[in-house]
């Protein structure tokens, strides 16, 4: 078996604000209580393990307007990642490093793999204000992959996630997460 080199990092994103730190817990809370999943904030595992930010520091899970956990390949060597700033110095990270895999990771599955990321960051002061742009993007010159793997070529995408005008989250539901990508 042969399987083509796609790597990407599954895992990207800036810090929230405080503001959004607090209505992010609350309507994952909200999510959870009504029966939904998301992965509350728990010291376990958590970098520090003790003090404000194991207690009260989102996961990566579920992916939020500053990106987190998308898991989207098509976020290759070249690719643009645009997420709106709301805090100084936006305090990038990156990881979850991946080899291959499917769209999404939908089977739970990538072929994981160690990795050091090089990125370089160009500010659009104004920009997601002035076009009102609520969730993260990202675009690809060419192929995201070798021509034969990947499909298309020259594109941007807008991530759209399960979140209702009001700023209900509704779990899994895919058909409000592409009607705010589409929206977008």
């Amino acid at each position: 078996v042969r399987i083509p080199n796609g790597s990407f990092m599954g895992t990207a994103g800036i810090a929230p604000s405080l503001a959004q730190l607090d209505a992010w817990a609350k309507r994952e809370a909200d999510l959870v209580a009504r029966g939904g999943f998301a992965m509350l904030a728990d010291p376990e595992d958590a970098v520090p393990p003790t003090g404000p930010v194991a207690e009260t520091g989102l996961r990566t899970i579920p992916p939020r307007e500053n990106c987190g956990n998308v898991d989207a390949k098509q976020l290759t060597k070249g690719s643009r990642l645009l997420i709106p700033v709301n805090v100084d110095g936006a305090l990038y990270s990156a990881g979850d490093g991946h080899y291959a895999q499917g769209d999404a990771e939908c089977c739970i599955t990538a072929i994981e793999m160690g990795a050091t990321a090089v990125v370089r960051f160009k500010l659009h002061e104004g920009e997601a204000e002035r076009h009102n742009i609520r969730w993260p993007r990202f675009a690809h010159p060419g192929y995201f992959n070798a021509p034969e793997w990947a499909v298309p070529r020259n594109f941007i995408a807008t991530m759209g996630m399960p979140i209702r005008d009001d700023g209900t989250q509704e779990g899994e539901d895919l058909t409000l997460a592409a009607r705010n990508a589409l929206i977008n």
